[in-house]
This record gives structure tokens, C-alpha cells and sequence, in this order.
């Protein structure tokens, strides 16, 4: 159980974090683009 848990959550973080970093480009981008 824990070996399981210590599997998946740091690839679980590499998704998160993946997620976050593209919704921050669109907002980024966006904002941009109505400047």
C-alpha cells in the first residue's frame, strides 16, 4: 500500500503540475492577447 502510494504520487505532482503550468500559458496568453 504504501510502495503504491509512493509510486503514483510523484507522478501524480508531474500531471498536476504539467496541468497547471499549460492553464497558466492559455491565461497568460489570453491576457496577452487582449492587451
Amino acid at each position: 500500500m504504501l510502495s503504491t502510494f509512493a509510486v503514483i504520487m510523484p507522478v501524480f505532482a508531474l500531471i498536476l503540475a504539467g496541468w497547471f503550468a499549460r492553464r497558466i500559458d492559455v491565461l497568460r496568453d489570453q491576457a496577452a492577447a487582449e492587451l
